[in-house]
C-alpha cells in the first residue's frame, strides 16, 4: 500500500500504525492484569499493583521500511507475569528447598492476546489507511 512513497513517510505511517495496534493490546492486557486487594482497617486498598504498573510496549521498525514488531509486556517483571499466567510451585529458601505448596495458574495474558488480535489488526489498518488518505489530500 505504501510502495513508491518516500521512506520517511512510510516510516511515519508504520510507526503511527504500530502504536495504534500496541495501544489496543495494552488496553486489553491492562484490563486483565490481576491486582491484590487487602483491607486496611475498613478500607479496601490495592496492595499489589507493581505488575500493572510495569505494563509497557515497544515498537521496533524494520530497517528496510517493510514492517515492524510490537512487543507488549512487563519489562523486568515479565517473569512474575509468567509465574501468574502458568502457575508455580512454592519452595523454602536454601539449604532445605522444600516444596511448601503450588500456586495455580491464572491465565490473563493469553486471553488478552486472543481478545486483542482482531481489534489491533483493525487499528493498524485504519491508522495506515488514514496516513495514506492524509498523503493523498496533501498531494
Amino acid at each position: 500500500m505504501l510502495d513508491g512513497l518516500p521512506k520517511a513517510l512510510v516510516l511515519g505511517g508504520y510507526n503511527k500504525a504500530f502504536h495504534a495496534a500496541a495501544g489496543v493490546i495494552e488496553r486489553e492486557l491492562d484490563a486483565r492484569v490481576p491486582i491484590r486487594l487487602e483491607y486496611e482497617g475498613k478500607d479496601l486498598m490495592v496492595a499489589g499493583g507493581a505488575l500493572k504498573g510495569a505494563l509497557m510496549f515497544i515498537v521496533t521498525l524494520d530497517s528496510n521500511y517493510r514492517g515492524g514488531i510490537v512487543a507488549v509486556g512487563f519489562g523486568k517483571l515479565g517473569y512474575i507475569a509468567n509465574f501468574v499466567e502458568y502457575g508455580h510451585r512454592m519452595v523454602t529458601h536454601k539449604p532445605g528447598l522444600k516444596e511448601v505448596g503450588f500456586v495455580p495458574a491464572y491465565p490473563f495474558m493469553r486471553p488478552a492476546a486472543d481478545a486483542a488480535h482482531e481489534p489491533s489488526v483493525d487499528a493498524f489498518a485504519r491508522s495506515l489507511a488514514g496516513t495514506v488518505r492524509e498523503l493523498n489530500h496533501k498531494a
